[in-house]
């Protein structure tokens, strides 16, 4: 049998809160194996019921990675700010969303936390739980996204609180796609766009986009409030259409106004640069993590 390395006995300190000699022990009686160790522990009632796998994690901050047609996002918390600010757990979190590029794009989260970390010889939540007894916090990746698209779309990226490259509280992944224009005009009109979600935080990309439960329950409050207010009941009808057109133009990205120049919406944007550059542009899609979404 492998002799039992320093870095097991950490990451099996890490997940249980156990000792190094119990740990050490756990890992001889299980042949190395962390996983087994970690119920081989849980057994002998060795296993705290207060480690640090049990701790809330509010903070932390938001990654990105770009590399030709792919991109990634994740969102990686900790217990302090003062952690999401230590270089260590920001170079983890560029690490994660670097290898997130290599994986499936539709890739769910446990399988990605039991995948291989690109140029280490580990998985990302044995890597994770490493930082975790370094580090003294509980580290804890929340939410993963790839895109993947073909060679003639353009990916954006906006990061907003930054922190270092890549690194923030706020990131925005914008895909979009032109036949003729040039690349450097889409990518700053994809920049753009990508800062304007940041701020207004679109729902959706179109109205049809809108999750039909979103608009049940909106319009259900909406003739509520009329009805409440005395409005005349032939009239409650029309009332509630005007007020869901008003939170489509409000929290649908194609028709809000842009928050650069509220005289035009996203859609005349969009229009608009591709007019002058005779070509046709269109938004493929877009994806937003924020950490007060967390929260």
């Amino acid at each position: 049998m492998n002799a039992i390395n320093n870095s097991d006995i950490k990451v099996l300190r890490s997940r249980t809160g156990a000792g190094v000699m119990d740990c050490k022990k756990a890992l001889l009686a299980c042949s190395g194996n962390i996983d087994e160790a970690g119920d081989w522990l849980r057994k002998k009632g060795i296993a705290s019921s207060n480690k640090k796998a049990d701790r809330e994690t509010p903070e932390g901050v938001i990654a990105l990675a770009i590399e030709g047609n792919k991109a990634s996002i994740i969102e990686l918390n900790s217990e302090t700010d003062f952690v999401a600010k230590n270089k260590m757990f920001q170079d983890l979190a560029n690490i994660i969303a670097s290898s997130l590029l290599n994986a499936k794009q539709d890739i769910v989260l446990d399988d990605f936390l039991n995948s291989i970390v690109v140029d280490k010889d580990a998985k990302i939540k044995d890597l994770i739980a490493e930082h975790i007894s370094i580090i003294g916090e509980n580290i804890r990746l929340s939410r993963i996204h790839k895109i993947e698209c073909q060679d003639d779309v353009i990916i954006a990226s906006y990061m907003h609180g930054s922190l270092s490259q890549n690194i923030g509280k706020i990131g925005v992944l914008a895909v979009l796609k032109s036949d003729t224009a040039e690349k450097d005009k889409v990518l700053s009109l994809g920049k753009n766009i990508a800062v304007h979600i940041a701020a207004l935080n679109p729902v959706a990309l179109h109205r049809e986009d809108v999750d039909s439960t979103i608009i049940e329950k909106e319009a259900e409050i909406l003739r509520e409030n009329a009805i409440s207010s005395g409005k005349p009941e032939n009239m409650v009808d029309k009332i509630v259409e005007g007020q869901i057109t008003k939170f489509y133009k409000e929290n649908v990205l194609m028709e809000q106004q842009f928050v650069m120049n509220d005289k035009i919406s996203i859609k005349e944007l969009i229009a608009s640069t591709a007019k002058e550059d005779g070509c046709n542009i269109d938004i493929v899609s877009f994806v937003r993590f924020s950490l007060e979404d967390s929260k």
